[in-house]
């Protein structure tokens, strides 16, 4: 490690923990007589709140909520009034504080009129802090400064030197608010299964599904001491998602890095819902400095040095529950042995990159060269999958021609090697989002046909352009799944304007990206995308050949050629994508600005 903390200080400040009450929804997501085969050691035996096995139809212990009609149904107001007058102006109204302000002191007029009164605050400094004094889930915010301590250049620059603050909720407090959560009673997987349907073929769908899952459990239940302590216990994977975004209102575009959390026993449904399934748990440091520091080799250094150590300070409070279970409630009511472990982390190619400690250009995941991602050898091979153990190995190497043969940085070690079980190169998952919608299909693939265009058909190219848009805006938004009918217009849209090659290449693409957000995707499916994804290969080389892209060896259209094994692996990408963790943003950044 090569920072100190310095100081830590917290905030009263506490986060949303209420859920709406979700549908009833399938273990799996399927229908019909599925098959389910669970794992044999970790079982999710039933406990009650002194640790002791209780049998499973034993109903849960529960503690009476007090009636609403008592002042303390409503601490810290004093009444029920009081905090729905608090909740019109602060949540429904989202009111100023000279807004609320005005309203008190009408309200003030009006009683003094009637006899007398006090109305429920006396400023919004007095509503705030009645806000901020709900501590329900005891999981304030804490604020540590940190300073570098490692090897100082000559003459160090002041980005060095100064002390930094990164903001954290404490992960495992988190983590037990949103396991209890009864909201998630039907829409939470206790144990790692296997599903297949009455076609005998294997369903991939929720972060349990997968063989990701299984694998961690298989592991730790052939080691001797860990088998003993943690047999009948629940393995609960942790969900990690980290994204830059900017404010612009009142800020000066400023730019704020959060990271989420969410355990991955909830089902994709219930990801993808609002409420408190994916909460922030850390805000990271974002060091600055001048236009020709921020391409110094040393500023990365240290830029990707604090990234690591914040993400490490963040999670160490789960670090003794990854090998020692924790006795905790969950949705259903019962008490559980709880096992953690640090599972998929969600994020784009740039915080891939950040987060597997490779140099920019290169995959995250396998040992393809930049020139040539998508190559395979004489025998049909790709290149071999980036591991922990290869990462080690290259540490002992010359740093350039690491740096340069294999694209792997040896002056930082990713966050996860710190933790039991963890491999960063695994648990990089496959983002819908900017790999395929906006990175191969928007950045890409429309760029490209645009370009065609206006080279093809010359001076009548922008009123072709024209009428692709007039074509497309004609069809309404559709809803929920019938979005799908949308981006399928594009098609349409294009078709006699491109070539036929071209045309090809889109509904490849379409067509394995209408597979890939399926909330359940099975084998037939895979095979179904294999084959598509070979198609869309073939014909999009028509792009080169018309001259619209000089390369296509880019690593948001690479990252397709991971995804079968990492539906394998983690189930749906439907469950893992940053749209989910970017849909956050708004709660955590942009509302409280």
């Amino acid at each position: 490690m090569h920072f100190l903390i310095l100081t830590l200080s917290c905030s009263p400040v506490s986060i949303a923990l209420n859920a709406s009450r979700l549908s009833d929804l399938l273990i799996g997501g399927g229908g019909g007589e599925h098959h389910f085969e669970t794992h044999q050691h970790f079982r999710a035996d039933h406990y009650n709140i002194h640790g002791r096995p209780v049998p499973a139809d034993k109903s849960p212990e529960s503690i009476p909520e007090p009636p609403i009609h008592l002042p303390q149904a409503w601490y810290p107001f004093d009444k029920r009034s009081t905090f729905d007058w608090s909740h019109f102006f602060y949540i429904e109204l989202k009111a100023s504080n000279g807004k609320i302000n005005k309203a008190l002191d009408i309200l003030q007029a009006q009683l003094l009129e009637v006899g007398g009164g006090q109305t429920p605050f006396r400023n919004t400094k007095d509503l705030y802090a009645a806000i901020d004094s709900i501590r329900e889930e005891n999981t304030p915010w804490i604020t540590y400064n940190v300073k570098y301590t490692g090897e100082l250049p000559d003459n160090p620059p002041l980005w060095m030197m100064e002390v930094y603050e990164f903001c954290v909720h404490d992960t495992l407090n988190v983590l037990i608010e949103q396991l209890k959560t009864e909201a998630f009673r039907d829409q939470f997987n206790y144990t790692p299964y296997r599903e297949w349907n009455t076609r005998n073929e294997r369903i991939y769908s929720n972060l349990l599904s997968g063989d990701w899952i299984w694998d961690t459990a298989d592991k730790i239940s052939r080691d001797p001491e860990l088998s003993r302590i943690t047999n009948g216990a629940m393995l609960v994977p942790i969900i990690l998602g980290s994204d830059k975004t900017t404010v612009s209102v009142g800020t000066g575009h400023q730019e704020y890095h959060p990271a989420y959390i969410s355990p991955g026993n909830l089902t994709n449904i219930a990801q993808r819902a609002h409420g408190n399934s994916v909460l922030p748990f850390m805000f990271f440091a974002i060091p600055r400095t001048n236009q020709n520091d921020r391409k110094s080799e040393i500023f990365h250094t240290f830029c990707h040095r604090l990234y690591h150590y914040s993400l490490f300070m963040a999670l160490k409070p789960l670090w003794l529950h990854m090998t020692t279970p924790i006795l905790l409630k969950c949705p259903d009511g019962h008490y559980w042995q709880v096992v953690f472990q640090l599972g998929p982390y969600i994020g784009d190619y740039l915080e891939q990159t950040y987060l597997a400690c490779i140099v920019q250009g290169w995959c995250p995941k396998c040992m393809a060269r930049p020139e040539n991602l998508d190559g395979v050898d004489e025998n049909g091979d790709r290149a071999f999958a980036r591991t922990y153990g290869y990462r080690q190995a290259f540490v002992q190497g010359d740093k350039r021609k690491v740096w340069r043969e294999f694209g792997q940085r040896t002056d930082v070690s990713p966050f996860t090697d710190q933790f039991p079980r963890a491999d960063i190169h695994v648990l990089l998952t496959p983002d819908l989002l900017h790999q395929i919608i906006k990175g191969t299909f928007k950045d890409h693939i429309v760029t490209w046909i645009c370009s065609y265009i206006l080279e093809a058909y010359g001076k009548d190219g922008n009123q072709i352009l024209k009428d692709i848009n007039r074509r497309i805006s004609a069809v309404p938004a559709f809803p929920g799944d019938d979005s799908k009918a949308l981006l399928k217009v594009y098609i349409a849209a294009v078709a006699g304007y491109i070539p036929h090659e071209m045309v090809k290449a889109l509904s490849s693409f379409m067509h394995l990206y209408y597979i890939a957000r399926k909330n359940e995707i099975n084998t037939h499916d895979l095979d179904q995308f294999y084959q598509y994804l070979q198609a869309y290969h073939k014909y999009r080389a028509a792009f080169i050949t018309y001259g619209t892209c000089e390369t296509i060896s880019l690593s948001r259209q690479h990252s397709l050629v991971h995804y079968e094994e990492s539906i394998h692996q983690f189930g749906s990408p439907n469950g893992l994508c940053s749209s989910i963790t970017e849909s956050k943003h708004i709660k955590a950044v942009k509302e409280p600005w």
